[in-house]
C-alpha cells in the first residue's frame, strides 16, 4: 500500500484547485450572457483538463498507482472533453436542435 500524499501537497492542489476555478469563472463569463466563442469553450476545456489531473494526481493518489491508470483517466477525459467539444461545434453549425 502507497503512503497518502503530504499535506503540503493536498494544500497546494487545493490552492491550484481555487485558482483554477477563478479561472474557469473568468474564461466561462460567469456574469455575463453572451454565447461563449471557441477560444473560450477551449479554454475551459484545457483548465477543466487540469482540474481533473490534480484531483486524480493528488486526491485520489494515483501519483502513486501502478501500471497506466493515470494515463487511462487522462485519456478518458481528453475524450470526453473532445466529445463535448464536438457537440459545442455541432450545435454551433445549428445541427442539433435547442
Amino acid at each position: 500500500m502507497h503512503n497518502p500524499p503530504s499535506r503540503k501537497i493536498l494544500i497546494t492542489a487545493w490552492l491550484t484547485l481555487l485558482a483554477l476555478t477563478a479561472g474557469t469563472m473568468i474564461s466561462g463569463h460567469v456574469s455575463g450572457g453572451d454565447a461563449l466563442g471557441p477560444a473560450w469553450i477551449a479554454a475551459l476545456a484545457a483548465i477543466t483538463l487540469f482540474k481533473a489531473r490534480i484531483v486524480l494526481r493528488d486526491y485520489l493518489n494515483l501519483r502513486a498507482a501502478s501500471g497506466g491508470w493515470g494515463r487511462g483517466f487522462t485519456a478518458f477525459l481528453i475524450l470526453l472533453l473532445g466529445i463535448l467539444a464536438l457537440l459545442f461545434i455541432i450545435q454551433g453549425l445549428r445541427l442539433l436542435p435547442t
